[in-house]
Formats: C-alpha cells, structure tokens, sequence
C-alpha cells in the first residue's frame, strides 16, 4: 500500500471546531463513545459530494472512505463506506467536514435512514467521533497504522475524551 498523507485540521477545512452543536448525549470515555457506535475504522477519505437526499432545503456532506483498518463493526479493510455529515462547505455547519486525502480514526452510527441510505454512517455524537491523523505522523502505511496518532478535531465539544488516540486505545 502506498503511504498515506497525514491530515491537518485547520482553516482550510469547512466547519468550525468550536463545539456549538446540541447533543443529548456527551462522552467521557472511549469505551462510552465505542460502545455507542456501530463501527470504529481508521480511513482514507477520497472523496466528498453534497446531496439534498433527506428534504430539500438540507445539504449532507458525503464522504467516500476506505477503510484502512476495522475496530470495531463489519467493514473490512480495503472496502468503502460512506460518512454523512449535516451541512456543507456552502451551507453552515457547526461540524467540520472531511475533505479528500483526510487519514482519520472514526466512530461511526449507522444512519438509521432508509433505502440505500441505510448503509451510511453518521460520525458518532457529531464531531466527537472523528480524530484527525497528527502532521507528525507523516505517511501513514500498512506498517505504521498501528503507531499512528490520532488527534480530537473538537476539543471545545463539552466531552472528556483524550486529546489523542492511536489504534491500540482502541482495539
């Protein structure tokens, strides 16, 4: 496998990463936030399209990501899932949306929405799923995916969850 650039989270990503989103739920662990999803991989994201799939007035980021690694769930390795996200890059959103090339460790919830939808994922509790692959990291194969660093993209989101993961808090 070719190696993977790392992602960082910063203005050039859509969103912002203050925590101004209303959930019903806030975590305080990574086994609360795990235990909570349907799946936990580590991806590629490569690709992003806007769709008003759900009513006509709300865009939905979706985001094609090959799975690198599975923790938690069915999705193997090598295949393709898709993250929905609520909003746009032309639409506010207090989530900050994946963009191409993003190497992240992801909690996923199924969507829960019909038809072919059905088999789309939410990022779990918002953005308090998604932890971004840190610069330092470099590229990230096969080999190194194991000492790979994660970092919180929402660290003002009102969880307690560490600031940094790596495959094995998780696994």
């Amino acid at each position: 496998m070719a190696g993977l650039a790392a992602c960082s989270y910063g203005s050039s990503h859509s969103g912002n990463t203050a925590g101004s989103l209303s959930r019903t739920k806030l975590y305080s662990s990574v086994d609360a936030i795990a235990a909570d999803s349907d799946a936990v991989i580590v991806g590629k994201v490569n690709s992003t399209t806007v769709a008003r799939d759900v009513d006509d007035t709300t865009d939905f980021t979706l985001s094609s990501v090959t799975v690198l690694d599975s923790l938690k769930g069915t999705e193997q390795p090598n295949g393709t899932v898709t993250v929905r996200q609520t909003g746009s890059a032309s639409q506010s959103t207090p989530e900050t949306l994946l963009q191409a090339d993003d190497v992240v460790l992801l909690f996923l919830s199924e969507s829960g929405l019909p038809g072919e939808q059905a088999k789309h994922y939410y990022i779990t509790g918002a953005t308090a799923g998604l932890y971004a692959a840190d610069s330092k990291s470099g590229d990230i194969n096969e080999a190194a995916l194991s000492n790979a660093s994660f970092s919180r993209v929402n660290t003002d989101s009102g969880d307690t969850l560490p600031a940094t993961l790596t495959v094995d808090d998780v696994a």
